[in-house]
C-alpha cells in the first residue's frame, strides 16, 4: 500500500474510533499484527483501546471488533481506492 493509501486508511480508522467513543483516537498502522486462518492470510489486525481493527486481506472492509469479538462497524472501501491500493 502506497503512502497515500495508508494515510487515507488511517483516516478512515481514525474517525471511525473516534465516532464508536474512543478517546483520543491515534493509529499507527507500523508493524499490525496479520492473521491467519487455516494457513491463509486473512489481514490485519490492530487494537486500539477496546477496540480491535480488522483489514481483510482484499483490502475491501474495514472491521471494528469489541473485546468479546463482536461487530461494532464494517466500513466498505471504495473499489477505486482498492485498486489503487493494490497496485501499489
Amino acid at each position: 500500500m502506497d503512502d497515500v493509501a495508508q494515510a487515507n486508511v488511517s483516516r478512515i480508522i481514525v474517525e471511525a474510533l473516534k465516532d464508536l467513543g474512543v478517546p483520543n483516537a491515534r493509529l499507527s498502522l507500523a508493524g499490525p499484527q496479520r492473521k491467519a486462518r487455516d494457513g491463509h492470510a486473512t489481514g490485519e489486525s490492530i487494537v486500539c483501546g477496546p477496540v480491535r481493527v480488522t483489514m481483510r486481506s482484499d483490502g475491501r472492509r474495514i472491521e471494528f471488533r469489541d473485546e468479546s469479538g463482536g461487530m461494532l462497524r464494517m466500513i466498505f472501501l471504495p473499489q477505486s481506492f482498492v485498486a489503487r491500493a493494490a497496485a501499489a
